[in-house]
């Protein structure tokens, strides 16, 4: 919805801007959440700041490969 007001209002995102909103869109984070399930790896793991950015990466990563493709 956000990318469809941002068209209506012809407003063209900066690059942080335009990952900061793909990030929730993609649909990666359910992805990951349904490959953890089966996983034993405690929630203080997850949260670490080196996951956290391993993840967002991994994210950034498959937003820029559906945009180039």
């Amino acid at each position: 919805m956000e990318e469809a007001r941002d068209r209506g209002k012809q407003v063209i995102r900066d690059i942080d801007g335009y990952l900061s909103i793909r990030r929730h869109t993609i649909g990666a984070t359910p992805t990951f959440a349904l490959l953890l399930l089966d996983q034993d790896i405690p929630e203080e793991i997850l949260e670490t700041p080196v996951i956290e950015n391993l993840t967002r990466w991994t994210i950034d990563m498959l937003i820029l490969s559906n945009v180039s493709a």
